[in-house]
């Protein structure tokens, strides 16, 4: 890429406390690969979903680019009959210590897994789509490398945690 884009922390703290970022442009590169797998997905039945994906960004000039995102794998296993469906996921996220001159906090991996159950009604002409999320069910310490590194080393994911909820369409 041509004249990237990207803030860079200059050590120095505004009259508020805050670190002072800088805006520059340099050239970069920027590799990735994703692939995925799936089964029988959004039909009824039995469904699954292998993913995986990577990213390595560099300055041309040497050094890494900030915010990289961390390497990850998942499964997902899904059914569906009817107007029921359920499913349960897990995501394996590397620890992520590609980090650009000026940042300090590496991210550590993590095991996310989500499960999820509906139930979807029609009354007229408004569909109703019962639902019951569970997520990080294994209660993980979730810090994403792609947030500023404040709220990366401050700040985390919610824990272990479960939404009950309605949605209507119509």
């Amino acid at each position: 890429m041509s004249n990237f884009i990207y803030g860079a922390y200059t050590g120095e703290t505004d009259a508020d406390g805050e670190s002072v970022r800088k805006f520059s442009q340099a050239d970069a590169t920027i590799r990735g690969a994703e692939a995925e797998v799936t089964y029988n997905w959004r039909q009824s039945g039995f469904s699954a979903r292998l993913f995986g994906d990577t990213a390595r960004g560099t300055l041309d000039a040497g050094g890494n680019l900030p915010l990289q995102a961390a390497d990850r794998v998942g499964v997902e296993g899904a059914y569906r009959i009817g107007a029921w469906r359920g499913g349960v996921s897990l995501i394996h996220a590397f620890r992520q210590t590609r980090l650009a001159s000026f940042e300090t906090a590496q991210t550590p991996g993590y095991n996310l897994v989500d499960a999820n159950l509906s139930y979807t009604q029609r009354v007229g002409q408004t569909s109703l789509t019962w639902f019951l999320l569970a997520r990080n069910l294994l209660n993980q310490d979730i810090r994403y490398s792609t947030t500023v590194e404040a709220l990366r080393i401050y700040g985390q994911q919610p824990g272990r945690n479960v939404i009950l909820g309605v949605r209507v369409a119509y």
